[in-house]
């Protein structure tokens, strides 16, 4: 039953995170400052709390990819013509 929880997660984590990090980059027209709050967010997460467990790191990097690809597709998007929010 943990497997299938796990593999849940990770889905909702890659939608989520990716679908509003392709939001956010449209709207400021910014392709890195995603990245650069996701960096600030997590990092003042692991300090609050003094360090993550190791079940956390899967969906740390999950959610990083997503980010990561969110901003490549606005700017393949932006590169090919496509307006966003403009």
């Amino acid at each position: 039953m943990f497997v299938i929880q796990f593999i849940v997660l990770l889905l909702l984590t890659a939608v989520t995170f990716y679908g509003g990090s392709f939001i956010l980059d449209m709207m400021f027209r910014r392709w890195w400052i995603n990245l650069i709050v996701y960096i600030i967010v997590i990092g003042y997460f692991i300090l609050k709390h003094g360090g993550v467990a190791q079940a956390l790191y899967i969906p740390f990097a999950v959610s990083i990819i997503c980010v990561a690809l969110a901003s490549i597709s606005i700017r393949y998007l932006r590169k090919r013509g496509y307006r966003l929010f403009q």
